[in-house]
């Protein structure tokens, strides 16, 4: 026979919440610098996602630190430091993994309290993160052709994850809401020439 895994209770929930809390309140008195804090970030939602807390995941790490990841936009944007700098670099990678990973995470939230696609808000909220992953897509190609290249895996995981909502969609019915921002991730995909190699034709 099969055991399958037990799925947490709500008390093992809130003690996870918890410890995060205090963790990410630690770093904070701290004063750890804002790239680690966002990278650090974006780890714990991903191994939070990987257990398949999609909920935890969204409102303790990327709701939370929602902040976080912007002000670390705002200095990127502010230009105080070269784009071709490493720093700078990481510095737009973080961002950018960040936004992919919430827009993960509301995905799989969303999907699991509708799985019908009954609710109006739940194409509304798909509507949403496919806004969300053209807007990190978007970002990466402000960047000169070097920085966009180094960063085709931001482009890449993007269109992954907006096939996935995609599909989704598509499946219940509503595929017109996502033809426009796949036409256009199709086109990003296509002006990225890392992603021109053989392996990606399937994915293009």
């Amino acid at each position: 026979a099969v055991e399958l895994p037990r799925p947490p209770s709500y008390k093992e929930l809130v003690q996870w919440a918890e410890t995060l809390s205090h963790a990410f309140a630690k770093a904070l008195m701290q004063k750890v610098d804002l790239l680690e804090f966002v990278e650090k970030v974006c780890r714990c939602g991903e191994g939070l996602m990987y257990h398949r807390q999609h909920l935890l995941a969204y409102l303790e790490v990327y709701a939370r630190f929602a902040d976080r990841a912007l002000a670390l936009r705002e200095t990127i944007k502010s230009g105080k430091a070269p784009a071709d700098d490493a720093r700078t670099k990481r510095a737009i990678a973080a961002v950018v993994r960040f936004k992919l990973g919430r827009c993960a995470a509301l995905y799989q939230q969303t999907i699991k309290k509708d799985e019908s696609a009954k609710r109006k808000d739940t194409i509304e909220t798909l509507r949403d993160v496919l806004r969300d992953i053209l807007q990190a897509v978007k970002f990466v190609n402000t960047w000169e052709v070097s920085i966009r290249e180094e960063l085709y895996w931001a482009v890449y995981n993007g269109c992954l994850l907006a096939l996935r909502v995609a599909r989704w969609l598509r499946l219940h019915g509503f595929g017109s809401v996502c033809v426009e921002a796949m036409g256009w991730l199709a086109q990003s995909a296509n002006a990225s020439l890392p992603l021109m190699a053989v392996h990606f034709v399937p994915m293009r």
